[in-house]
């Protein structure tokens, strides 16, 4: 999750919470965890790789759907691209839901997941990080805007910079990103570049082929994913497969090839519902 281990160690996260104390061995394993992820992280995205927004490379050319005020189209297109930007703007500006996991294709579960719910309008919601390889926990909550984090054991929390979403570059090893963000994935579902099929009534196929060439490295994304809608022709379900092959630029990592693969799964639902969150009670402001 977005937090700093070494800096939220240093505000007091060996308080107590709960009869509970977060103990050396807890701030150990945290620690390392926080590495692994960082490790991970820069590994399969320092070199450019940038998860879905990216790597979509834009998958539906929408041609300016317009919608009405307060009326989400219904997904009534006659192309494939249109009926998925119409469910896409249908499940826009209105609060939701959230489950994410990340693996690999042989278990797309493998890396943990993530669940909360979010209101695009007040800039409200939880979410909550379970990795499988440790029982701790992350949290953020944001209240009108405001970011807080936290994690399991403690009872501070640190109030973070924030532009209103989720931190979700750094939840699940990083592979989230932009992938798991409900905003960036819809912003890249609009745009074109990408083979759009219906498999049936309610769900879409896509591939997508991108280069990328910046200071780090130069390679190509690749994407094949599936988009379900539920009975209101809304968005349900994402499940996307990325492959990120390349090669670092000479001083960057020696310059050595890599090829990444992970499978991020999107699901969204109760659309609608009211999202309530308590303001931690300790909380200390990131300078």
């Amino acid at each position: 999750m977005t937090i700093n281990i070494e800096d939220e160690l240093r505000v007091g996260m060996r308080d107590q919470v709960a009869g509970l104390t977060l103990g050396t061995d807890i701030l150990g394993e945290a620690t390392r965890r926080h590495q692994r992820r960082t490790a991970v992280q820069r590994s399969a995205y320092a070199a450019g790789v940038v998860g879905l927004a990216g790597a979509l490379a834009a998958i539906v050319a929408v041609g300016g759907v317009q919608t009405p005020a307060g009326r989400p189209p219904a997904a009534t297109a006659a192309t494939p691209q249109m009926q998925l930007a119409s469910a896409i703007a249908a499940s826009e500006n209105i609060s939701y839901r959230l489950k994410i996991t990340v693996g690999d294709k042989a278990n797309p579960k493998a890396w943990g997941s993530a669940t909360g719910a979010y209101d695009p309008a007040t800039s409200t919601g939880y979410l909550t990080e379970q990795q499988t390889d440790g029982p701790t926990r992350y949290y953020q909550r944001l209240i009108n805007g405001a970011l807080f984090l936290g994690i399991s054991g403690g009872t501070v929390w640190k109030q973070e910079r924030s532009n209103g979403n989720f931190r979700y570059t750094d939840i699940l090893n990083g592979a989230a990103a932009s992938s798991a963000d409900p905003a960036q994935l819809f912003k890249a579902l609009r745009q074109a570049g990408a083979k759009i099929t219906k498999t049936n009534a309610g769900s879409y196929h896509f591939t997508s082929a991108t280069p990328f060439d910046n200071e780090s490295a130069s390679g190509t994304d690749l994407l094949v994913g599936d988009v379900t809608l539920d009975k209101n022709k809304r968005i349900a379900k994402v499940t996307t497969e990325s492959t990120h092959k390349g090669q670092f630029k000479p001083g960057k990592k020696g310059g050595l090839a890599f090829n990444d693969t992970f499978v991020v799964t999107v699901e969204m639902s109760d659309y609608g519902t009211p999202v309530k969150v308590e303001k931690p009670t300790k909380v200390v402001v990131a300078k």
